[in-house]
């Protein structure tokens, strides 16, 4: 029988260069993902914040109207966190509450969300 040996050195073990070079692309690939995926993630985390503290400021000063009394309701503004409010009342047995928020949205841009409530007097 005869057997054919390979020098030492020159069998399949160990590791090519182009294997290094495909393996450092795959690498390189990957950490780009993983860094734009970041970007994207702290875009959200900053708009919902964003939009999180506009609906508390609304809620606020939609709970603070609600509380009001129905005789002294009446229109006006008001500064909540960075949301700026202003309010048209009118009505006498039904009030009808017009509630315009200007407030910033993730892009830096001012928009105007309004909110409509209804007060019937307790004590007609």
């Amino acid at each position: 029988m005869n057997r054919r040996t390979s020098p030492p050195g020159h069998g399949e073990s160990g590791v090519s260069a182009i294997e290094v070079v495909v393996g450092l692309m795959i690498l390189c690939t990957v950490l780009l993902g993983i860094a734009a995926t970041t970007g994207t993630a702290a875009r959200s985390l900053t708009s919902g914040r964003l939009s999180m503290e506009n609906a508390a400021a609304i809620q606020y000063q939609v709970e603070t109207l609600t509380a009001q009394h129905f005789d002294s309701l009446k229109s006006g503004t008001a500064k909540v966190g960075g949301v700026r409010c202003s309010w048209t009342v009118t009505g006498s047995d039904v009030k009808r509450v017009v509630l315009v928020a200007r407030l910033l949205n993730s892009y830096g841009e001012t928009v105007r969300d309004t909110t409509v409530l209804l007060r019937t007097d307790p004590d007609p």
